[in-house]
């Protein structure tokens, strides 16, 4: 305790305390004033020490109306997201934002396909199974180039939170 109070001792201590206080204060508050203040003082920097110009571009792909009269509804198969993947790879991209949740199972992976169609002949059923799984081949995909994958938080506030003492329902070993 005297340490801290002999840290305030000193020519202009508890002045330059007081007025980092008072800055902070006025940043929390944040009147119109001050926020003015603070966008046109970044403007005017701007203008007279302008950031270098990067060549970095932003691409949005969309899956609009045309594609999905071109590639069948959504969802598409992980099989085809992972080409999708792979083709903006090959742009060489800093990062790969993909804005979907992959929540369900590929319905359409041909192991899902094998286990849905029950009356297959075995034969088939075992090519079905032998032939690569599309979440892998998604996951290949992206591992190939810098990705950023969307999330959707839990209904339950508690598994919201990874916690990985604390498996959710529809998680691996969740209850």
């Amino acid at each position: 305790m005297d340490r801290g109070i002999a840290l305030l001792r000193g020519p202009g201590r508890a002045a330059a305390l007081a007025l980092v206080a008072g800055a902070l204060a006025l940043r929390i508050v944040d009147p119109g004033l001050v926020t003015e203040l603070r966008v046109r003082g970044f403007d005017s920097a701007e203008r007279i020490w302008p950031r270098a110009s990067s060549s970095a571009r932003v691409a949005i792909v969309d899956i609009d109306e045309k594609s999905l009269a071109q590639y069948g509804q959504w969802p598409w198969p992980r099989h085809s997201v992972a080409e999708l993947v792979r083709r903006i790879a090959q742009g060489h991209p800093l990062v790969v934002g993909i804005d979907t949740v992959f929540s369900e199972r590929d319905r359409l992976s041909p192991t899902e396909i094998a286990r849905e169609l029950s009356g297959l002949p075995p034969a088939l059923a075992d090519a079905l199974a032998q032939l690569p799984l599309g979440d892998r081949d998604l996951a290949e995909a992206m591992a190939a180039v810098p990705t950023v994958l969307a999330l959707r938080p839990h209904p339950r506030r508690e598994c919201a939170i990874f916690r990985p003492d604390f498996p959710c329902p529809g998680s691996p070993g969740g209850r």
